[in-house]
């Protein structure tokens, strides 16, 4: 997970990524995944208000933002540069701000994605 933010996703040791996902495995591994790559990981709690969670995503300086499906609304609004979504399934949504890209890989095992821009 480490070599996919650096390499797949443009993340560099320092940068910050934040996470906004329920309990799931997944956001145990990118938590470790974005430490182990030397980024600041911004966990946010899924019981904020929007409003709340606008606030962190911008104070926060994240250039990446790892979410559920759920959350889409969350992350478009973000402003986002790119977005990865999923076809189907409660898979993980990605964003990017700034120069951070968006490959064209499946985060989660059996979901597809697409790339659209927000």
């Amino acid at each position: 997970i480490a070599r996919l933010l650096r390499e797949d996703f443009g993340l560099a040791p320092g940068d910050n990524m934040a996470l906004l996902m329920q309990n799931r495995v997944e956001s145990i591994e990118l938590l470790w995944g974005g430490i182990y790559a030397g980024l600041w990981v911004t966990p946010i709690n899924w019981h904020l208000a929007p409003e709340e969670i606008d606030y962190i995503l911008a104070d926060s300086g994240a250039k990446a933002l790892f979410t559920e499906v759920r959350y889409d609304d969350i992350a478009a609004r973000s402003g986002c540069g790119e977005v990865l979504r999923p076809n189907a399934g409660d898979c993980c949504v990605f964003c990017s701000f700034g120069t951070v890209k968006c490959p064209p890989i499946q985060l989660n095992e059996g979901c597809g994605q697409t790339h659209g821009n927000n």
